[in-house]
């Protein structure tokens, strides 16, 4: 009787695999990316088109007013992802077959991962330090 097969044990030919299985994954999401930018300009384009210029000052006002609850909609993401770090990535690990070795060094990485996030909120996102490059600029 052998020994029932864990679903986090590679097989022999599964390192071989692992580098096209992530090529194609990157090849599939920078698609999804390049198609959802051109749709985007498509789509803008085709606005500027047919709309007023009354019409698209009131609508790009709409998306500014808007744009508040998009930083508060954003924080929170980043705070439930903080704080259900551990939960989503033992979810992960089991759909995906991680090792626990992997696991734990993901499941250690939530407090990198946190200071990314705030990193590129506060300074891509939100520009704090533009006034201070500015005062010092003159």
């Amino acid at each position: 009787m052998s020994p029932a097969k864990q679903p986090h044990q590679p097989t022999a030919d599964a390192p071989s695999r692992r580098p096209r299985r992530a090529v194609w994954r990157m090849a599939r999401t920078l698609l999804l990316f390049t198609v959802a930018f051109i749709g985007l300009y498509l789509a803008g384009v085709l606005l500027m088109g047919l709309l007023s210029l009354d019409r698209l000052h009131s609508i790009k006002q709409g998306l500014q007013d808007f744009g508040e609850w998009w930083v508060i909609a954003r924080l929170a993401f980043i705070s439930v992802l903080t704080v259900y770090w551990a939960e989503i990535n033992t979810w992960l690990s089991h759909r995906n077959g991680w090792t626990e070795a992997h696991l734990a060094r993901v499941v250690a990485g939530r407090w990198l991962m946190l200071g990314v996030l705030v990193f590129v909120e506060l300074f891509l996102v939100q520009r704090i330090h533009e006034p201070v490059i500015d005062r010092w600029i003159g």
